[in-house]
């Protein structure tokens, strides 16, 4: 199902989210670390919501490139002691943040708020135990996202259900070497089974706004692909294609 226009993007509402942590980020300085899609729909939000934003990226033509389009500024991909100045981090490129001890000791010992994006996470695991609860992660944030829906009536309980037992049944057979086109197939069924569920969620609940629906459909899309991770890693191993025959044989592939 394609989003509803006027519905909020995971970086609203991250910044959002920041906003709830350290109250309005209006003339405040907020870094985004990435310059992707996600990281310009971040660089988007913070400026919308009135913030003096930063972008530190790995590649410079992208950096220049948005800076151009948003009047953001340049800051170097590991900003040192001086990244304690900062009112949020906003994680959002693939791969890990690669940043020295000044930066991990600065943000740790600061009020710095870190939303981490990316999945899996690029926060380094020694500056991630010393934010504690000032880090977000995606997950946190997917599932933040989706507390206060007025449509809980049981059909996130039932998606969940349903990923949570094809997981089950998939670990007990996987143990795997690349099985590529039999996990696209399981990928792609959960997708069917889920947007099958969404559209009789939509059918009996005409009346949700479109954040409501935009926040219950990226919350299922966030836990088919957090429950099937690592079975699917599982089936990327197997060793001799057996297993890739068996999924498709218990699945219906």
């Amino acid at each position: 199902m394609a989003h509803r226009a006027g519905a909020l993007s995971l970086a609203d509402i991250a910044i959002s989210v920041v906003e709830k942590q350290v109250g309005p980020v209006g003339g405040r300085e907020i870094l985004v670390v990435g310059a992707g899609k996600m990281g310009g729909l971040a660089v988007r939000a913070a400026t919308t919501a009135g913030a003096s934003v930063s972008v530190a990226n790995r590649s410079p033509g992208q950096t220049h490139a948005i800076v151009a389009a948003t009047g953001a500024r340049i800051e170097a991909f590991d900003p040192g002691p001086a990244g304690d100045r900062f009112a949020a981090v906003v994680i959002a490129f693939g791969g890990p943040w690669v940043i020295g001890h000044p930066t991990i000791r600065a943000l740790a010992a600061s009020s710095t708020v870190v939303v981490d994006l990316s999945v899996p996470a690029a926060v380094p695991p020694e500056l991630a135990n010393g934010l504690g609860r000032r880090l977000i992660t995606a997950d946190a944030l997917a599932l933040t996202d989706a507390e206060p829906s007025p449509a809980d009536d049981g059909t996130l309980a039932r998606l969940d259900a349903l990923i949570d037992a094809t997981t089950a049944e998939f670990c007990a057979w996987l143990d795997g070497r690349e099985g590529r086109m039999a996990a696209d197939a399981l990928n792609a069924r959960a997708d069917r089974e889920r947007e099958a569920e969404l559209d009789a969620l939509w059918r009996r609940r005409p009346d949700l706004d479109a954040e409501a629906c935009d926040a219950i459909e990226r919350m299922s899309k966030h836990l088919a692909r957090r429950l099937l991770r690592e079975p699917l890693e599982r089936l990327g191993r197997d060793a001799d294609g057996r297993h890739e025959r068996a999924a498709r044989e218990l699945f219906g592939l």
